[in-house]
C-alpha cells in the first residue's frame, strides 16, 4: 500500500479483503486524500475471495516446506541453481572418474541433469559441490558421493 501511495495511483479497486489481518494497508489507502478506493461488484468479490484463499494455502504449504528443508539441503540446492542451464564438470568419487552435465534443474529433492542427450535425476542426498582447478581455471564441480 505504501508503494501505491508513493507513487500516486489515482484509483485502486478492491477484490477481495486480505484475510491476514495484522496489516493497515486498507486504512492507510483509505485515508490517502489522492487515491480513490472502490470494490469489485459483489459477484467478483467470492471469485476474488476464492483466489486469495487458494493464494493462502498454497503459501502456507510452501512455508511448511521450506520449514521442513535441511538448512543444508538448502544451501546446496542454491549452489545448483546458481549454475541452472550450464554445462558443468561432474566428479564421481567411487569410481574417481570425471564427466560434465548441463544442470537442467534442482527441487528440494533431486537435482536433473542433462549429459549426451539424455537427462538424467539424482537425488540431493548423493550429491555436494566443490570448486577445482580444472583447465587452466577454478570451476563449480558436481560431486557424486562415495554410497
Amino acid at each position: 500500500m505504501d508503494r501505491l501511495i508513493s507513487v500516486k495511483v489515482a484509483r485502486v479497486v478492491i477484490g477481495s479483503l486480505d484475510p491476514d489481518h495484522r496489516g493497515n494497508g486498507l486504512r492507510k489507502l483509505v485515508q490517502s486524500p489522492s487515491i480513490d478506493v472502490a470494490f469489485f461488484p459483489p459477484s467478483l468479490r467470492s471469485e476474488a475471495s476464492e483466489l486469495i484463499r487458494e493464494w493462502k494455502e498454497f503459501s502456507e504449504r510452501q512455508e511448511k516446506r521450506e520449514a521442513l528443508t535441511d538448512p543444508r539441503t538448502k544451501a546446496l540446492r542454491e549452489r545448483i541453481l546458481e549454475h541452472k542451464n550450464e554445462e558443468v564438470p561432474l566428479y564421481n568419487k567411487k569410481s574417481d572418474t570425471n564427466g560434465r552435465a548441463t544442470i537442467v534443474d534442482c527441487d528440494e529433492e533431486v537435482v536433473i541433469l542433462r549429459s549426451n542427450g539424455s537427462i538424467f535425476t539424482y537425488p540431493l542426498v548423493d550429491l555436494d559441490t566443490t570448486k577445482k582447478y580444472m583447465n587452466e581455471r577454478m570451476q563449480f564441480v558436481v560431486v557424486f558421493k562415495d554410497r
